[in-house]
């Protein structure tokens, strides 16, 4: 007979199974958890731990102005519900990495907003008269407004549904 093992759930599972997933499971929550940290620091919720002398080191590189001291910043612990609650406060899913596509999206977006910010300008300074045309600068400025946030849009689409993609 083959043995199995009992995992979460009453699963039985065989023991080759459980060993490779044991390991898995073990990533999966230290890379949950630098995820959650790195969060809180960028959020500012953290303790200052300071060093015992006033020289910079690995560890402590952050400077306090007040206490005079090098730091370091040490998130603050919360339960997952406390974490849970920060999340839904987020736009963005810090889990879920930024889609290349969306992101080149955004960058022609700006870039056709400045070009064509410049070309109106260019085109309507540049008439026969010698005076600014409004309505030719007018007319290239609505234009690239209008392509910008398509791409724009296209990119928020591309972003929104990597995000869905990758929910859990």
């Amino acid at each position: 007979t083959v043995l199995y093992n009992t995992l979460k759930g009453g699963m039985n599972m065989h023991p080759l199974v459980a060993d490779y997933l044991k390991p898995q499971e073990q990533k999966s929550n230290i890379d949950t958890l630098e995820t959650k940290n790195d969060l809180l620091l960028k959020l500012g919720l953290y303790e200052k731990e300071y060093s015992d002398d006033a020289v910079p080191s690995a560890e402590y590189q952050n400077w306090d102005d007040i206490a005079q001291k090098y730091y370091r910043a040490v998130p603050v612990s919360v339960t997952d519900e406390e974490y849970a609650e920060i999340l839904k406060y987020q736009k963005k899913d810090p889990s879920v990495p930024d889609n290349t596509i969306a992101v080149i999206f955004k960058v022609i977006g700006y870039f056709i907003f400045v070009i064509g910010f410049i070309i109106g300008i260019i085109l309507g300074a540049s008439t026969i008269s010698g005076d600014f045309s409004f309505v030719v600068a007018l007319t290239y400025w609505g234009v690239s407004f209008i392509s910008g946030m398509v791409f724009l849009g296209f990119a928020e689409i591309i972003q929104l549904l990597t995000e869905i993609k990758n929910k859990k």
